[in-house]
């Protein structure tokens, strides 16, 4: 989609050997294409304009406090799978961490947000 890198981080072996194996499959390689194992930031340094996380509001509170020091300056941060019953808490992490959402999307009790850090 026209990034010219990305780095991907999961904490399942096989998750990241799997994302190894189809980047692969489509033409990327390292350095250009990196997939570490670890949890949430670990083992990830630099600036990013997008940042993805599809996982739980437990771990997106947590990521909440630590994204901005990744992100440049007019990067987007978008998380899903959330559930819906945990959006308060969610939203309440993104203000007390100066995100500010940008968009909203639901479907079927599932949320995604797009954030920036301005």
């Amino acid at each position: 989609m026209g990034a010219k890198s990305s780095t991907g981080v999961d904490i399942d072996k096989l998750a990241v050997k799997t994302a190894i194996e189809n980047g692969r499959l489509n033409g990327l390689s390292a350095p250009d294409y990196t997939v570490a194992l670890g949890d949430l930031t670990q083992n990830v340094s630099g600036k990013y304009d997008l940042i993805l996380a599809n996982i739980v509001a437990d771990a997106v509170i947590i990521l909440s406090g630590q994204i901005r020091r990744f992100l440049k300056p007019e990067g987007v941060f978008v998380t899903s799978g959330i559930i819906v019953q945990r959006e308060d808490e969610v939203l309440k992490a993104f203000a007390e961490n100066d995100l500010k959402i940008t968009k909203r999307h639901e479907d079927n009790g599932w949320l995604c947000f797009e954030c920036t850090g301005n």
